[in-house]
């Protein structure tokens, strides 16, 4: 799976964990993306800074745990 791909190039060499959680968008599972995206927060993953606008999250924005990852990395008041 692309999953199990790319856990085994983070082997060799560095992947956001906002990666993996993207994967989870994808696949639809919402808990186990919001997971991720919270440890992605934590780790300063420089991809988060795209959160509000990248469409890629677009299935998870009506979640209200998406908010409070917007109000998390500052992109929402």
């Amino acid at each position: 799976t692309l999953y199990e791909k790319l856990k085994n190039i983070s082997t060799r060499t560095f992947v956001a964990t906002s990666y993996f959680a993207l994967i989870d968008i994808y696949i639809g599972n919402k808990d186990k993306a919001f997971a991720l995206l919270q440890k992605a927060v934590e780790e300063k993953d420089q991809y988060m800074i795209n959160l509000k606008t990248e469409p890629k999250f677009d299935p998870i924005r009506s979640d209200p745990r998406f908010a409070k990852l917007l109000r998390e990395v500052h992109l929402a008041p």
